[in-house]
């Protein structure tokens, strides 16, 4: 059996970022492709392909269809790695497909700040990042289906590496309708769309947890690295401490950058959100 053909790549929609150069990509044979609405971008270590937003008045949503749904020209790749523009990679990706995609189809890094679901939807919506009667829904749709589900440690999805099976495929669209119909944090929907892929299976799924990320100090925000990659405002290290996902939705803020300001209608209504639902004062 040959080496699977693979891919790095990413979205830059909108024109609100510079594009991050990754110069290992002179160190590998593997590709990287950088998807951008703007024909006049140019990169010395991307292919650059040009591509309109998928929804003019949405462009959050524009780039999350290119990160979960891909693209044509990622059809002849049998593995894919995307990135964050926020994530740099220190070295060639070749031994991260390995371990990452060893036993699973699908990897990303677990969130080791947030420790469940519930509280990343706290932070979403104390941080305005989407509507809350959205996000409000979208847990108590969780709720009612798979309770669980909430409780558990969040991916975050900066990082995604998957291989091309039929399955991830399915899988991946669920994520998607989920995006379209839930909040556009794609977190919030990413186990829930691993677990529930219809009739194609429960796709084979791995948090990445063996990574040594550590928090370092740099101008201009937070940077976490790794062996392979560093990232700003990427997953820091986990405190020792959290809340359980019956607490009902409290304070947190997380990546102010991605979705450029707040959400219209973010902000959080008296009551609060429990794995009970409502509250009725």
């Amino acid at each position: 059996m040959g080496q699977p053909k693979r891919v790095v790549y990413r979205a830059l929609i909108g024109g609100y970022e510079q594009l991050r150069e990754e110069p290992v990509v002179h160190d590998t044979d593997i590709s990287f492709i950088c998807f951008t609405d703007d024909p006049t971008l140019t990169s010395e270590t991307w292919q650059l392909v040009v591509e309109a937003p998928r929804f003019f008045l949405d462009l959050t949503r524009s780039s999350r269809a290119l990160k979960i749904l891909g693209h044509p020209v990622l059809h002849e790749y049998d593995e894919t790695l995307w990135l964050d523009n926020t994530v740099a990679l220190k070295a060639p990706p070749d031994q991260l497909f390995d371990d990452w995609l060893a036993r699973a189809d699908v990897a990303a890094p677990l969130h080791s700040f947030r420790r469940s679901v519930l509280a990343e939807a706290e932070a979403v919506i104390d941080g305005g990042f989407d509507d809350f009667a959205r996000v409000y829904e979208q847990m108590t749709h969780y709720w009612a289906s798979d309770g669980q589900l909430l409780d558990e440690n969040p991916h975050w999805t900066g990082m995604l590496a998957r291989r091309r099976t039929e399955k991830c495929a399915v899988a991946m669209q669920a994520w998607w309708e989920d995006v379209l119909r839930y909040s556009r944090r794609d977190k919030l929907s990413f186990i829930r769309a691993m677990r529930c892929s219809g009739g194609g299976g429960v796709v084979r799924t791995r948090g990445v947890t063996a990574l040594g990320l550590a928090r370092v100090a740099a101008s201009g925000g937070t940077v976490v690295a790794s062996t392979w990659f560093w990232a700003e405002g990427g997953p820091p290290p986990a405190s020792g401490t959290h809340r359980r996902a019956g607490a009902a939705l409290g304070r947190g803020r997380e990546e102010p950058h991605r979705d450029r300001g707040p959400a219209r209608g973010g902000h959080r209504p008296a009551g609060s959100i429990s794995r009970r639902g409502p509250s009725s004062d």
